[in-house]
């Protein structure tokens, strides 16, 4: 049970009127103008720091031209997703191609609509054809783990844009372009392997896309790196608002008078 607010007295369980058994004090009431006054305090920091963090995102997204362009480029890269990739050419039993331009999105959706995964794993064991298969779905991953990191990089924006510390986001652009780079060795050797094994039934080429990427993910990085430094400049320029002072919380204040106490 809690204490008594006027004088200390511990509450029994059958201490169930409003007084204080010991000294008479409405315990609901008492001291209800300080705390009132202290409830008003919380709010005016509380808002104040609404208000500053507002201005702060605000301006990191919107605020300026380059804010805007770079907020409005950190989508542009996600073309990838629908832009080929590479050339295939498959010539199996049931399904045969020469030449196809496949994007990411295409593998995606002919996974959704039931591309027999299990065979694909089947085909990485094979002593011939398997080191290529596996190639091939590592440059696959790379890929992905590129675009997901584009993805997260307007969420790591939002955020960032709350203080104004945008190196996660230097991160994820560098990320997604090494990503990318790395995928088109992985590729070309699959692709490769797969020629020189002399069988038809898979093969291909990387087509321009990937550099493109490259180019797009190195972009918004300069994009990133440019914005930051011109926001910098302009906080540094404008005087931050005070936030007033935050009351102390009945934690801190238990702890300050225990501390005072010794």
């Amino acid at each position: 049970m809690a204490n008594c607010p006027g004088c200390g007295y511990h509450l029994k369980p059958w201490n169930v009127k409003a007084e204080c058994p010991k000294c008479g004090v409405n315990i609901p009431n008492y001291d209800w103008e300080v705390r009132l006054e202290e409830d008003a305090k919380r709010s005016e920091w509380a808002f104040a720091k609404f208000r500053r963090t507002t201005k702060y995102l605000k301006s990191g997204l919107v605020g300026t031209k380059l804010s805007i362009t770079r907020f409005v480029f950190t989508f542009v890269p996600l073309v990838v997703l629908v832009i080929p990739m590479f050339s295939l050419t498959m010539n199996l039993p049931f399904s045969s191609f020469e030449n196809r331009l496949t994007s990411l999105l295409d593998i995606i959706l002919a996974i959704v609509n039931g591309f027999d995964i299990g065979a694909l794993f089947t085909l990485i064991q094979s002593e011939i054809v398997g080191g290529a298969y596996l190639l091939f779905l590592v440059g696959i991953l790379l890929v992905a783990i590129g675009i997901v990191s584009a993805v997260l990089n307007f969420f790591v924006l939002i955020i960032g844009s709350i203080k104004h510390k945008y190196v996660a986001n230097y991160i994820l652009c560098a990320l997604s372009a090494l990503l990318f780079a790395a995928a088109i060795p992985v590729f070309a050797v699959a692709f490769s392997q797969m020629e020189q094994i002399g069988i038809s039934a898979f093969g291909g080429s990387v087509s321009a896309s990937l550099f493109v990427g490259i180019v797009l993910f190195l972009v918004n990085l300069a994009l990133n790196i440019v914005t930051a430094k011109h926001l910098k400049k302009l906080d540094a320029a404008t005087p931050e608002e005070p936030l007033p002072e935050k009351p102390a919380s009945e934690k801190e204040k238990k702890s300050r008078k225990k501390a005072a106490a010794v």
